[in-house]
């Protein structure tokens, strides 16, 4: 049986566009992101934009882990 996705890790920029952005690094669980765990670059960046409205959002790397922390 295959490891299910339970955790994402995300790095990524976001402010104003045209000025100045900001990189952070973040990890949460998959079910924070969505209602459905949707394991998509489409829903992370929907979470991110709820997390910073107005803001421009670049995702660097993405990364699906499940519960011991490896990559799925």
């Amino acid at each position: 049986m295959a490891n299910r996705a339970t955790r994402v890790v995300v790095e990524y920029l976001y402010g104003r566009p045209g000025g100045s952005m900001t990189r952070t690094r973040l990890g949460t669980a998959l079910t924070q992101v969505s209602p459905t765990p949707a394991r998509s670059e489409t829903a992370v960046l929907a979470y991110l934009r709820r997390r910073h409205p107005g803001l421009e959002i670049t995702i660097l790397s993405l990364d699906f882990q499940d519960t011991s922390g490896r990559s799925v």
